[in-house]
């Protein structure tokens, strides 16, 4: 799943509208990269959670 932040697991549409929120250019020139690089500045790591 996504990462928890606060306890909180996001939408993966949440998760790329805040990305692309903190990215400092149109989206139209947003490449893959850019969300690679911002992941791991952040840090973000998945998040697996054992349901029984």
């Amino acid at each position: 799943t996504t990462p928890r932040l606060d306890g909180r697991s996001f939408g993966t549409n949440v998760m790329e509208a805040t990305l692309l929120a903190l990215m400092d250019k149109p989206q139209s020139e947003v490449i893959p990269a850019d969300f690679l690089d911002l992941i791991e500045r952040i840090p973000l790591e998945p998040n697996i959670e054992v349901l029984n």
